[in-house]
């Protein structure tokens, strides 16, 4: 498959479009199930992935069955293992009679491999679907101001059967800037890039947070170089991609 096309939509707009397919993911936060309750998509194929996991099982428990109220069926998967939902992208993308396929997929409660494996699946393959349209929604949990302490626990491809770094060439880090600054620092330590391109979120809607973002990484930006510090506007994918591509 080919990125043809990114652009925004409202999710009002998204309310008109007539969704094959909607997948997301059930976790212990109450915004898991945010979108799916305004979203209905009522002729979609539905499915919640739902977490091998036994932490918060209350909360879980409370979700998967809102879920269940609203037409979802259960896909469980673990969240380390990324396989699960490349073979339900494969099923959707192969077994779907139309030539067309419009999914939504939302990604708020999903870990990091779930989600490089709905992008890695749709992009690396040919499907029966001639053209996918793919709808991404992410509903933000309340953001930290303060500095996070979280320790890096893994370091290496996010699909490790597919991802291979070429130990032959030298390493570049594009890095999203947040609050944690201290794992982007041991990173960089760890890693020794010969280039660093320092993302620096910026948000009409909470300035405060960029201003702490800015505050809390002083350090590493005061040994870049200025045109490797590159502000984006959260809220516009567009001038995102734009940006990773100059």
């Amino acid at each position: 498959m080919e990125l043809a096309h990114i652009c925004q939509v409202n999710h009002r707009e998204l309310k008109s479009e007539k969704i094959d397919y909607f997948i997301a993911a059930s976790g212990y936060q109450a915004r898991s199930t945010y979108l799916a309750g305004i979203i209905t998509a009522p002729h979609a194929h539905k499915y919640m992935l739902s977490f091998s996991e036994e932490n918060h099982m209350a909360l879980r428990q409370n979700n998967e069955a809102a879920f269940s109220e609203m037409g979802f069926q259960t896909y469980k998967t673990a969240p380390d293992s990324p396989d699960a939902v490349e073979i339900l992208i494969e099923q959707i993308c192969n077994n779907s009679s139309k030539s067309e396929v419009i999914l939504l997929v939302d990604y708020s409660c999903m870990p990091k491999m779930w989600f490089a494996s709905v992008l890695d699946s749709i992009t690396r393959n040919d499907f029966h679907a001639e053209k996918i349209t793919v709808f991404f929604s992410y509903t933000p949990k309340k953001f930290n101001l303060e500095a996070q302490k979280n320790a890096i626990r893994y370091l290496g491809p996010m699909i490790t059967s597919k991802d291979n770094l070429k130990k032959s060439k030298p390493v570049a880090l594009v890095v999203g800037l947040d609050n944690s600054f201290k794992p982007t620092m041991e990173l960089i330590k760890k890693i020794n890039p010969a280039t660093i391109m320092a993302f620096i979120p910026e948000n009409r809607h909470d300035p405060e947070y960029t201003a702490s973002v800015l505050e809390n990484n002083k350090n590493l930006l005061n040994l870049l170089d200025k045109n490797n510090i590159i502000h984006y506007e959260s809220l516009e994918p567009e001038s995102i991609l734009s940006l990773i591509h100059i």
